[in-house]
Formats: structure tokens, C-alpha cells, sequence
């Protein structure tokens, strides 16, 4: 009767398994089953978005799904622990994209590096995959969670009038709209945002200078994220990642003398050790994790 009187516009299929539950409804899946690859990466974004690096960490040692979504999201937690160093390659690594993915227009995909690129201060390029990742919504709704990520990043870059643009999106909204009503106090307020355990440390981190962005190049945007604030002691160790992912060995022996002078650590990290010993001897060490990468990568490239 509700069908008939109320919901005639909508396909009675779509009415029966919940409106909008189902944000593109053009196939329903069987409810037999699921993906499991799927819901674990699904599980390593929530932990992503709610920071719980150490359950990511220990989840990663139970469960791996071979995709650079999962990759991404390991990596972020071990530099959170700055563990990446040590224990990066203790786990998959998808290729050169394991550290940040390109640009991929749909969903889910960009998010972890979005949030990569929030935590190592590279505000803009936060911003940019976060807005491409919402307009990449099919049905042209919009994400709250994008959302409030983007008005973040104009808070940080002092852009106070589309950051307010975007607060008031947010403040219609039932689950942002006390976080928006405290976010508008910042607005114009500079002292306030430089205060900020956040917003002010990444102020701190960003990037002095404009130049155009190339992720082919990360590794380069990487090192100048590094000297431009040697206390971002995370972009320091995506930076030695980023060379080893690519294999540029000269570039990551080079800058050994960044990780003994500005790392913080007591002595060299196990995973550069391991690096080193396996660009000495040429790759034939036998259990070496870095090994084992390069092999995989060197099979992969010439089957």
C-alpha cells in the first residue's frame, strides 16, 4: 500500500531492498556471500579514518589483500608508528604506487592517499583527490566526509570564504554539524589555526613554494617537502620508501647521510640495512624482504 500511495516513482525493487541504501542501484548483489577482499580493504579505511594505526598494523600481519588500496593504508599507519623504516617491506608492496596511488577517478580508491597527503602536509594535493574522489560520486551527491576534509584544507591554506562555503554545507548536516559550528570559529582567525595541534602543524609542513605537481616524480616532491621543514620526519622516510620502491639506488644511498642526521634514529633502521645489504651484494641475499621485492617487481616487468 505504501508503494502504491507513496513511493510510485521508484522501482519497486529498489523500494523493497531501502532507498538510497544502494548509492548506484543498477545491479543488487546476491546476499549468498561477500567479498572478502573487499570488506577487508572497506575495514582498513575505517581504520584509516579514524586513525587506529595500531589495529591496522596488527591486522596486516592476519590478513593481506595484493592491491596498492591496502598498501597505501599499511604504509600510512607504519609511518604514523614510524615503523615504515624498520618494517615496511615485511609487508606487500604493490609497486611505485604503494606509498601514494595516482589519480583514479572513482569512489574509494584515492583515499588513502589523501589522507597520506594530510599527514604529511602536502595540503593541496589533500584537497585535490579529496574534491575528485566527490565529484566521482555517480549519483552526484555529496560525501561528508570529503567534504569536511576539503574545508580543512582551505582552513590550513587560509582560504576563509570557500572554507565557509563548505561549512555551511556541513552545518545542514546531521552528523558534521557540531564539528561545522566549531570550525567556523576559525575562520579568519589566524592565531587560533597556528595554535592548533593540527591545522598549525601542517602549516609548519606545507610546501613554501608553488610549483606543478608530478607524480612521477614523487619522490622529488617528496625530498623538497623534507627540506623545506626537516622535522617532518614523515616525509623524510616516504622519501627514502618512495627510492626504494622505484629502485633509484644511487638517489637512496645518497641521502643515507638526511636519515643519520635528521631521522632521530639510534641506529640505522632494520629495513635500510636490509636495502643496503641487498644493493651490495646485488639483490642475492637470501630472506631479505627488499630482495624479494625487487625480484617480484624485476618478474613483473619482464615475465
Amino acid at each position: 500500500m505504501a508503494y502504491a500511495w507513496l513511493l510510485p516513482q521508484w522501482p519497486l525493487q529498489m523500494a523493497m531492498t531501502g532507498l538510497n541504501y544502494y548509492r548506484i542501484p543498477l545491479h543488487y548483489p546476491q546476499w549468498n556471500g561477500y567479498d572478502k577482499d573487499m570488506y577487508e580493504l572497506i575495514r582498513l579505511d575505517y581504520l584509516v579514518r579514524n586513525e587506529r594505526w595500531d589495529d591496522i598494523v596488527k591486522r596486516a600481519g592476519e590478513y593481506q589483500v595484493k592491491t596498492p588500496f591496502w598498501s597505501n593504508c599499511v604504509n600510512l599507519a607504519l609511518a604514523e608508528k614510524r615503523l615504515l623504516a624498520d618494517r615496511m617491506f615485511d609487508f606487500y608492496q604493490s609497486g611505485e604506487d604503494a606509498l601514494v596511488m595516482p589519480r583514479v577517478r572513482d569512489l574509494t580508491s584515492m583515499l588513502p592517499s589523501a589522507e597520506v597527503f594530510w599527514g604529511l602536509g602536502m595540503v593541496n594535493s589533500a584537497q585535490r583527490y579529496m574534491f575528485d574522489t566527490q565529484e566521482s560520486i555517480l549519483n552526484g551527491r555529496k560525501s561528508g566526509r570529503c567534504t569536511k576534509r576539503i574545508a580543512e584544507c582551505m582552513l590550513v591554506n587560509g582560504h576563509y570564504q570557500t572554507a565557509a562555503k563548505q561549512l555551511g554545507l556541513l552545518k545542514k548536516s546531521l552528523f558534521y554539524r557540531a564539528w561545522a559550528l566549531e570550525a567556523e570559529q576559525m575562520l579568519g582567525n589566524e592565531a587560533k589555526i597556528n595554535a592548533h595541534p593540527v591545522y598549525g602543524k601542517l602549516r609548519r609542513l606545507r610546501y613554501k613554494e608553488s610549483f606543478l605537481y608530478s607524480y612521477e616524480e614523487m619522490d622529488k616532491m617528496l625530498g623538497i617537502l623534507f627540506q623545506n621543514n626537516p622535522e617532518n620526519k614523515m616525509a623524510l622516510d616516504y622519501f627514502m620508501g618512495q627510492m626504494l620502491l622505484k629502485g633509484n639506488v644511487q638517489g637512496f644511498v645518497q641521502f643515507m647521510g638526511w636519515v643519520q642526521q635528521y631521522g632521530g634514529y639510534r641506529q640505522m633502521p632494520l629495513g635500510y640495512q636490509d636495502a643496503v645489504r641487498c644493493i651490495q651484494s646485488q639483490g642475492k641475499v637470501q630472506g631479505s624482504p627488499y630482495a624479494n621485492y625487487v625480484k617480484r617487481m624485476t618478474e613483473r616487468r619482464h615475465p
